[in-house]
């Protein structure tokens, strides 16, 4: 899996040198610190999961932390907000395998558990906290772990800022995250069914199709911790795919987003061209250039907003002269072939009339002409999408491919 994982990425940087002349600038380069970030996270073990615990003030994360890992290593209390800092807990065994990945996060505190030898689990800070730089922390760390567990408590499971700031936004990350309603010894056992239905209505809100939930009560006053080994043991049994779930959905994220920058797949360019050249070179041989120029025009500012990029710049450019490109073309198209009246017979008043010969190849002249000049300076651009949407459909073969219940 490693090595197919890196020849996707190496089709993915491919595709995005193909596409840089295609797109508006700096707009590829999210996808291209993605690919650096899947690309740092397979230097290290993908066995081992490193997964966080993320939610709101109270709602007992740090609690969770602990009673997952056996220890009272993360801080528990009641001030907001009491986690200021991110704290791993790596496998003891495991340590040096792990700790250059976790150290590559960022501001991230860390200690050791003897625990869970396939779980490096981090404590973030609170996601609603009134501290600014503890909430950039934890925006920060989520795209950079394999799975997240969110935290919500009894009271707050629909907590506003929680959904429409985290929840809503990472909903195609769904399969690398794992819901936690805490605190659950605080309401009787017959609520808890209409709690968890209720949450599930909201991530449902929030676009999730299926959404795994827990209940626990991870610090309870006067008992000892429920729930936990039920998570601990969902986790573990997706634990060898968690790495590589997350990043298949990061490459599946980055395809979508190509797919809206290449623009338009279905564009007929040529057909639709044919009939503006038709109708322009028609107008001009009847003396409407000011016409023709306007369906020129019209024509390339249509196709300049189904691009990004320099193919956009130079469609607009081509645009933004198309009067003087057909004026001009057309007092050479007659310099070349001046007009040469064929006599056909005489009218009253001794008036000849007839046909002018020279008209036909006039207009193949012009039309060839107004092609070069126009429509041509396009058509690199057009292929060269075109080379990059082909490139990148291959690209998400690739990735759907690599899915373990993939045919």
């Amino acid at each position: 899996m490693h090595d197919q994982l890196v020849d996707v990425l190496d089709r993915l940087d491919a595709t995005l040198a193909q596409s840089k002349d295609f797109v508006a600038e700096g707009a590829l380069d999210p996808t291209a610190i993605m690919a650096r970030k899947i690309r740092n996270r397979l230097d290290y073990p993908l066995d081992l999961a490193v997964v966080a615990i993320a939610g709101g003030t109270g709602s007992g994360k740090s609690s969770l932390f602990n009673a997952v890992l056996g220890s009272d290593r993360a801080e528990v209390g009641g001030l907001r907000p009491t986690t200021s800092r991110a704290l791993a807990s790596l496998p003891t065994n495991r340590r040096r395998e792990i700790l250059g990945y976790v150290e590559s996060l960022g501001d991230v505190d860390t200690t050791t558990h003897d625990v869970l030898p396939w779980l490096t689990l981090i404590d973030l800070p609170d996601t609603d906290s009134v501290e600014v730089d503890h909430r950039l922390v934890v925006s920060n760390l989520l795209p950079k772990v394999d799975a997240v567990v969110w935290m919500v408590d009894i009271e707050k499971y629909r907590d506003r800022s929680l959904h429409h700031q985290f929840l809503r936004p990472l909903r195609n990350y769904e399969a690398q995250f794992v819901f936690v309603i805490n605190q659950i010894d605080r309401v009787p056992q017959a609520e808890i069914p209409a709690l968890v239905a209720d949450f599930r209505d909201a991530l449902v809100e929030d676009g999730y199709r299926s959404p795994d939930i827990h209940t626990i009560a991870a610090g309870p006053i006067l008992s000892s911790p429920q729930g936990i080994d039920g998570l601990v043991r969902a986790l573990s049994n997706r634990a060898d795919g968690l790495a590589v779930d997350r990043m298949l959905a990061d490459l599946d994220a980055a395809v979508a987003d190509l797919h809206g920058l290449l623009g338009d797949p279905t564009l007929d360019f040529e057909t639709q061209w044919q009939t503006a050249l038709e109708e322009a070179i028609t107008m001009a041989a009847e003396g409407e250039i000011v016409a023709g120029s306007r369906v020129l025009a019209a024509f390339f500012l249509n196709i300049a907003d189904g691009q990004s990029g320099t193919g956009a710049e130079e469609s607009i450019a081509v645009a933004a002269h198309a009067g003087e490109t057909l004026g001009q073309a057309h007092r050479d198209a007659l310099e070349q072939f001046p007009p040469h009246i064929a006599r056909e017979g005489r009218r009253r008043f001794g008036r000849s009339s007839g046909t002018d010969t020279a008209s036909a190849d006039r207009q193949t002249w012009l039309r060839s002409r107004i092609d070069e000049l126009t429509a041509s300076r396009i058509r690199p651009f057009l292929h060269g999408r075109g080379v990059a949407r082909a490139n990148l459909a291959g690209l998400a073969v690739d990735v759907a491919a690599l899915r373990p219940n993939a045919e």
